[in-house]
């Protein structure tokens, strides 16, 4: 009924939530191993006519407790589609914290345990309908009894004697409803958003683009209540933002303005992971660790090495020779600086798609708080993104927001087919298999995973155990086309099966069209040639949109390394 199709704004969301029901919890299983205890636990959340929601959860914590002291206790709320990880359980619980991780999701059809939802509210378990509209108003969809599930968890974690100051970690979709959980929420002592921070209404518009999104009711119903950056005003505690730059499903540039929505006095810090799409690499995660042990631990507030600085400044100009670019950077606390890095992408609006190159350093115009950068552009555009990431002393890191500089005529350029020789060191290449080499499919513990190795006449190739990726031919000086032939040298010692793919965006989705090829062992650089004409998706379906291919894929069985990938 239209009747009943009311924008609601998160105060009217929220203005009768009653959440401190009694939790009426049980344990279903029990045990320690390896100076940790784990229960499984079933607690009751909100009460809908004369039924409550059933949550589930695991709860871990240190075996046995520290004597006289109460420890820190960390919420964790997955991504929407998962349910409870050991792995990142185990990974928060050995640094010593109590870790509650709870399902939200429900009943997806698995005969494992899971959050039972009364039938009146069946749309909350996940998939039941459409999660990305709102039909009648924000305080009738799965959002909101999600972050019903998450506040009922915290009370679970403030009844536990042994907990002191509680910690809220979202991932993905999960970090979305955290942000709903902070409506004026006082019982959180810092919140870690990875990935999700709101304008999921947005997606496929870009910032830089200045694309604005279409309205009409049911999106103003979205971005009244449910949306997750409508609720960074009512936030109480600091935050701590985490992202990849090549995310398709969440936009980095958007997140960041999540943070500017914040009030003025809430402690606020970002990073962005370089290249990689689903994952955050070491460096980000080691930002966790030190920003939950300065807000969450006795120690960590009374330490002055927790320190997070605030963002580097970026700005770009164009030199005159009219295609080298050059950034300036300002950092703060620059006595404390070890390092700075600074990343350039050429012509392409969709932040999942962006080729990231490392800019060179200018050290002869540097000052203490002011660095300079320089990289040629290929050309074909008339814009380039920039943002820098600076590492601190204390093993902080934090990035810059990301700045786009306009140019008033195109970069000359003309057809290119080089996209990676070794004289670009380990630029241009990502890791592929990002998440069957993470901790929990959202850790990689390493801060690239590429490198370059000396292989047969002294000659350098690029490698990684984990695959190669490259954004690269996405950049407009490169065509590719139905007559279009991939060459490339590959070197590896054993005889392997070597994959070689191109990645095409299609209807909004990514797919990938592959060949395989088997190399024999040699201590000499191979040659391969491939028709991109030839490649096949999983369904033995052609390229169709050439003009649609993002990135190239190189994997292996065995140990290999590449060098002069060309496209012509």
């Amino acid at each position: 009924m239209d009747s009943v199709r009311k924008i609601l704004t998160p105060s009217a969301v929220w203005k009768d939530f009653k959440g401190d029901l009694p939790l009426k919890d049980s344990k279903v299983n029990e045990m320690t191993y390896d100076g940790i205890s784990y229960s499984e636990v079933y607690f009751s959340g909100r009460e809908i006519n004369s039924s409550r929601v059933r949550v589930y959860g695991l709860y871990a914590r240190p075996n046995p407790l520290p004597v006289n002291r109460k420890i820190g206790a960390l919420l964790i709320m997955p991504d929407f589609c998962d349910t409870i990880n050991l792995e990142i359980v185990n990974h928060f619980a050995k640094m010593g914290y109590a870790v509650l991780m709870v399902d939200y999701r429900g009943d997806v059809g698995e005969n494992t345990n899971h959050t039972i939802y009364p039938s009146e509210i069946e749309y909350a378990n996940y998939g039941k309908e459409d999660m990305f509209t709102v039909e009648r108003t924000a305080k009738e969809t799965c959002w909101y009894e999600w972050a019903c599930v998450g506040k009922y968890a915290i009370s679970y974690l403030k009844s536990r004697l042994e907990v002191d100051k509680i910690a809220l970690l979202g991932i993905k979709q999960g970090a979305n409803v955290g942000w709903q959980m902070l409506y004026n929420e006082d019982r959180i002592s810092c919140f870690v958003s990875l990935f999700g921070a709101g304008w999921q209404a947005y997606k496929g518009l870009f910032k830089s683009e200045g694309t604005d999104i279409q309205m009409d009711d049911e999106r103003y119903r979205w971005l009244g209540g449910v949306d997750a950056h409508v609720y960074a005003q009512y936030c109480n505690c600091p935050v701590l933002y985490l992202t990849a730059t090549n995310s398709s499903g969440y936009d980095c540039e958007r997140g960041v303005d999540t943070l500017s929505r914040l009030n003025e006095k809430i402690p606020c810090s970002f990073n962005y992971t370089p290249r990689l799409r689903q994952t955050i690499d070491k460096k980000s995660t080691d930002d966790i660790a030190l920003f939950l042990k300065k807000h969450i631990t006795k120690a960590g507030a009374a330490s002055d090495r927790l320190y997070f600085p605030e963002s580097p400044n970026v700005s770009l100009a164009l030199g005159e020779d009219g295609r080298t670019v050059f950034a300036k950077v300002t950092v703060s606390e620059p006595d404390k600086l070890k390092s700075l890095t600074v990343y350039l992408s050429e012509g392409v609006y969709d932040p999942s798609k962006r080729n990231w190159c490392q800019m060179l350093s200018v050290k002869a115009k540097n000052t203490p708080d002011c660095k300079y950068f320089k990289l040629p552009m290929g050309g074909g555009t008339n814009f380039a993104h920039a943002f820098a990431v600076a590492d601190y002393k204390n093993g902080v890191s934090v990035s810059s927001r990301i700045v786009i500089k306009k140019f008033e005529e195109n970069i000359p350029s003309t057809p290119a087919s080089m996209l990676y020789s070794s004289k670009n060191g380990v630029d241009c290449f990502t890791v592929c298999d990002e998440i069957g080499h993470s901790v929990g499919k959202i850790f990689f513990n390493e801060n690239s995973g590429v490198e370059l190795v000396e292989c047969a006449n002294g000659i350098v190739g690029v490698t990684s155990r984990y695959g190669l990726l490259s954004y690269r031919i996405v950049e407009s000086r490169f065509n590719p086309n139905i007559r279009s032939i991939i060459k490339l040298d590959v070197y590896c010692e054993d005889y392997t099966v070597l994959n070689v793919s191109v990645v095409v965006t299609e209807n909004g989705a990514q797919r990938d069209y592959s060949t395989t090829l088997e190399l024999k062992g040699s201590k000499v650089w191979q040659k391969v040639q491939i028709d991109l004409a030839s490649l096949k998706s999983a369904e033995r379906m052609g390229i169709k949109g050439f003009e649609d291919i993002i990135a190239v894929k190189i994997e292996a069985e065995s140990r290999f390394a590449v060098n002069n990938l060309l496209l012509i």
